[in-house]
């Protein structure tokens, strides 16, 4: 019998091809790789839906994910970043599990935030199947409908190590949201770095009210 499982072929094509890999939160990191529900999305989408993606626990310690489309009740949050900087893997709709916990962190602090209600996921990495990717385009509405967007720019994020960086990471965000149309679309940009990174910047309905908080 083949010992080959869905992980190993993956692995061995990152291997060939390292860009393809999602990316780790550190580089020593060596956990393991979660794949999206891609017979739940492409059903999804081929019957013009949008889906989105809550996280479900899979064994005694792993992270797992679910699909579901969306139905207007469900609140549900746009992940963001860089296109040069994808941290997923768009081409097998793939994502390592510390990024995974990375979002659970935020995930988590949304859902307490707002009275314990579901929130779920949108992230294009994982939620536009490859195979489709030729056909299927962002959704106008995958923005301007969500609750908020969560921009994934660590990169920037980890070069912030004092209070006084708030304010340059608050206009770091109002440069983003000039920059990218998408953006535009949404009335509360969150700014997270990497695990454990303690600036977060919130604004909220546009550039006449917006706020700046510390975790």
């Amino acid at each position: 019998m083949s010992n080959l499982t869905v992980e190993s072929i993956l692995q061995d094509e990152f291997e060939n091809d390292p860009n393809l890999q999602p990316k780790h939160i550190r580089h020593d990191c060596e956990c393991r790789i979660v794949e999206a529900p891609l017979d739940a999305i492409t059903t999804i989408v081929d019957s013009g839906g949008v889906p989105i993606l809550n996280l479900e626990p899979n064994g005694t310690d792993k992270l797992g994910l679910v699909a579901k489309a969306v139905d207007g009740t469900t609140k549900y949050v746009a992940v963001w970043n860089r296109p040069d900087d994808e941290f997923a893997s768009s081409k097998y709709n793939t994502i390592t599990t510390c990024q995974l916990i990375r979002l659970a962190d935020r995930l988590g602090a949304l859902h307490m935030r707002e009275g314990g209600v579901e929130i779920c996921f949108w992230m294009p990495a994982l939620c536009l199947p490859s195979d489709l990717e030729n056909e299927v385009t962002v959704p106008p509405e995958v923005y301007s409908n969500v609750y908020a967007v969560l921009i994934m720019d660590s990169d920037w994020l980890s070069q912030l190590n004092t209070d006084a960086d708030e304010e340059a990471a608050y206009q770091h965000v109002l440069k983003l949201r000039t920059d990218f149309a998408e953006l535009n679309q949404a009335s509360r940009l969150l700014l997270i770095g990497p695990l454990g990174f303690h600036i977060e910047v919130d604004i909220k309905d546009a550039t006449d009210n917006t706020s700046s908080q510390k975790e």
